[in-house]
């Protein structure tokens, strides 16, 4: 809760569900696809995102944010 006036959201999920969805994320639509029409505009190749998916093991929580990493820290850290 003390991250929401951050504007951070902390995403808390299963390992398995997480490597997919990014595996999902990187793959290229290809015509045929079902989700082609809806991917092909928006894709770009996102290679940093294999680093992310190597570091999911054991319990898992991902923070996303763009505002200043040190208050996360703090709150983290309380």
């Amino acid at each position: 809760m003390k991250l929401r006036p951050l504007k951070a959201k902390m995403v808390m999920g299963k390992n398995t569900l997480m490597k997919a969805a990014l595996n999902k994320k990187m793959t290229k639509p290809l015509e045929g696809d079902a989700d082609f029409d809806e991917r092909k505009d928006s894709w770009k190749d996102c290679p940093e995102l294999d680093k992310i998916v190597t570091l999911l093991k054991g319990n898992t929580g991902v923070i996303f944010s763009n505002g200043d990493l040190s208050e996360i820290k703090k709150i983290l850290d309380d």
